[in-house]
Parts: C-alpha cells; structure tokens; sequence
C-alpha cells in the first residue's frame, strides 16, 4: 500500500512539473492571403507594419490592408498635425506599438537647394487622430512593455542607436557600448522583430545578429547568433552571445523573435543540392534553382530546444520559396510569411 502512494506521489509531482514547462506555440489555423499588392516579392522586400492584433498590415503611403479579405483602406488621412498630404508622406513604415495605439513611420525629406536628405520620425496616434513628429531618426522599433520607449537613431551627428521615450522626449539612452548586458540572466523578456529587450532595464539587450555580415538585416547564414546589443556602426567587442544554429549545410533567409522573448522563429530553405551554385541568397537576384520547401523552425533559445512549426508546401506546393520576411503580431495571434512570387502566408497561433 506505501509503495502504491508513493508510487503515486511521485506521478504526481512529474505530472505538476510537465504541466509547468512552457508550451510550444502551435498553429491552430493556416491561409493564403487574397491581397494583390501588384509586385512580386523579392527577398527582404517589402517594407509594412503588421498590426498588434494580426488582423491588418499598413504599408507605405499609410494604406491598411485587411490580411484576411484583401480590402484596403487609407484610415490616417486626414489626422491632424499630417505634414503634407497624408498620400506617400510615410516613406519607411516601421512598427506597432504593442497596444496597438501608436505606429511609427520615418519621412525622407529631400532638399533640392543643398541636394540633403534628412530622416524625420512621425508616430501616428490612433486613438487622438493626430501625427505628431519625434526626437529622432529613422523608426525601428517600440518596447514591447507598452511604456512608450522606441528605438531610433540619435538626432546628433554621431547619430547613434538610442531609446527614447514618447512621453519624455528630452534625453535619449545611447546604446553605444558602453553597458552591455547579460541577456541570459534577464528573467523577463519581450521580442519585437530582431531585438530582445529586457523588462527590467526596458531597453534591447541584445539582437538576432549574423558573424558575417555584422547586421541583422543581412539574414545570409550559416550560422545564427544572438548578441548583446550596441549601435552594430559602431566598434567594438561584444560581451555576451549564444549560438542558435552553427550548420554549414543550413540556408538561413530569415529570423525573428516571438512576442515574449522566449523563442526565435527561424525560417530556412530545403535545398536539393549540396554546391554553392543552388539555393543561394548571396547572389542578386537570388539563385531559386533547386529549392524543394521552406521550413520554419521555433527555438527555445535559453535551452536550445527545437519543433518545426511550419512548412510552405503543405499550403501550397508550388509555391514553396520564402522571402525570409516574418512578422510576428504584438499579441502573439498572427505571424506573417512573406514568399517570392506569391502572397503572404497567415498563420493562426493558438492561445
């Protein structure tokens, strides 16, 4: 009889344990998106902000497209404090703010008597109708703790990475090296894009980075890194990193992090050939020849706990490449796919 609630107790306690790891995101529902946006996809392409509730994008020129039914609409026109005529004022959309109040967009204005272009960030403010500008240069990206702190260029000449704060706009933090932070002993985390930001400082700590390249825009890998964060322009050591993916054989295209900070969504080509000469992304255009599927993988980083999430042909086998352009919505519902010649991919995640 011992043995029998001993035996018990400890299924118990293994039952409790499993029950308290954190779940995998799974799918729950998968479409192709009817939007026509008249080009066709190459790869890094396109330049949109995916909503925080996943339901629509905006792109340049601040049209919003329904992902589901393909309807578009131009809600901002006419918000006060537009600088111009709200048709093609925004020139980079960027990024929602993750309570879906604020989108941030950057103006290139272009002087003809000094043959100048300046960056010029704008927020627009849904809730009050108004676009106002902000400290600042070319948008990246807000903290994913609705504090009002985005990611920009410093205003200066030097014209570092910096966090500024919408509500204080006097002082920004420079990330210029300076501190660097151990990202692996932070104990909450969000993720917006490439960039991990710690809870406690509110800051990006670190990034989605490539050893080649230097910049995370260059998603051209074999190997996939997360490195503590600092103005990538400037010099200098990197103090902490972790090796996600080191696989000479991998055909790396694209790489973001999830909402919560807690996992990297990794999207790689299936190549049928092992040379150089196939299935590569380093040429322009990129040589598409023998690519057979795209595979999006989810990676526990802290562990290195892997799960395949998603594959293109199981939607659509014929048009299986992917862009490498991922968008993961705000509250976690919604991840976006890009693919080259065709539409967007949707999936549904589950709660």
């Amino acid at each position: 009889m011992k043995k029998n609630i001993t035996k018990y107790f400890l299924l118990m306690v293994l039952f409790l344990l499993g029950g308290c790891t954190p779940q995998f995101p799974a799918i729950q529902n998968t479409y192709v998106s009817p939007l026509d946006l008249g080009i066709v996809l190459t790869l890094h392409g396109l330049n949109l902000a995916l909503s925080s509730d996943g339901q629509t994008i905006v792109l340049r020129c601040g049209e919003q497209i329904d992902l589901e039914t393909g309807t578009e609409s131009y809600p901002y026109q006419g918000y006060a404090g537009t600088p111009k005529d709200m048709y093609c004022f925004i020139h980079d959309v960027r990024s929602w703010s993750s309570n879906g109040r604020y989108l941030g967009v950057t103006e290139f204005v272009y002087d003809s008597t000094t043959n100048l272009s300046k960056d010029l960030n704008w927020v627009i403010d849904t809730q009050t109708q108004t676009v106002q500008e902000v400290p600042g240069r070319i948008f990246w990206a807000w903290s994913p703790f609705d504090t009002g702190r985005y990611l920009t260029r410093n205003e200066d000449s030097k014209g570092v990475l910096s966090v500024y704060n919408l509500n204080d706009q006097s002082t920004p933090i420079l990330l210029d090296g300076t501190h660097q932070y151990d990202f692996t002993q932070e104990d909450k985390v969000g993720g917006t894009g490439y960039y991990l930001w710690s809870k406690r400082l509110d800051l990006p700590v670190a990034e989605l980075v490539s050893p080649l390249s230097g910049a995370a825009v260059n998603m051209r890998w074999k190997k996939l890194v997360i490195w503590s964060f600092f103005d990538p322009g400037l010099s200098g050591e990197r103090k902490y990193q972790q090796t996600i993916i080191d696989d000479p054989a991998a055909h790396i295209v694209g790489a973001i992090f999830d909402p919560t900070g807690e996992y990297v969504l990794v999207a790689q080509w299936e190549c049928a050939y092992t040379d150089t000469s196939h299935c590569s992304d380093l040429e322009i255009p990129p040589v598409l020849d023998g690519i057979t599927d795209s595979v999006f993988t989810l990676i526990r980083w802290r562990t290195g706990e892997s799960r395949e999430l998603f594959r293109l042909s199981t939607i659509d086998a014929q048009n299986v490449v992917t862009s490498g352009d991922l968008w993961w919505s705000a509250d976690g519902s919604t991840i976006l796919i890009g693919r080259i010649g065709a539409s967007f991919v949707v999936l549904k995640v589950k709660d």
